[in-house]
């Protein structure tokens, strides 16, 4: 599971650059590869404490409401108006995963 989180936290870091600089056309498929990840990591529940459950499924839902407004606006000519307020989403996100993986290296170093 630490190399899928870990995966999660580098796919969100380059989503965040990617939004901080504009470049919308590859973050669709960026957001819909995160959301893959992240359904895979919410598969180990049985190593999951409770929040961490529900920072992801948050996780999961921003991600594909983003997916979908990046979609819409390509759509439409134009590019999402809140790149601000996407990348504080994914700051948060980042801060949760980050977290978890840090719990999870700590509990594997102990073993």
């Amino acid at each position: 599971m630490i190399s899928e989180v870990t995966k999660a936290v580098e796919i969100m870091e380059e989503i965040r650059r990617l939004q901080r600089y504009g470049v919308w056309i590859p973050l669709a498929d960026r957001y819909s590869a995160l959301v893959m990840v992240l359904i895979k990591i919410r598969s180990y529940t049985n190593e999951l404490a409770d929040g961490e459950n529900k920072a992801l499924q948050s996780a999961v839902t921003y991600s594909r409401r983003i997916e979908r407004q990046i979609d819409k606006a390509l759509s439409e000519g134009t590019t999402p108006t809140n790149a601000f307020r996407l990348n504080a989403l994914m700051a948060n996100a980042v801060d949760d995963l980050s977290g978890l993986l840090g719990r999870l290296q700590s509990e594997y170093q102990q073993r």
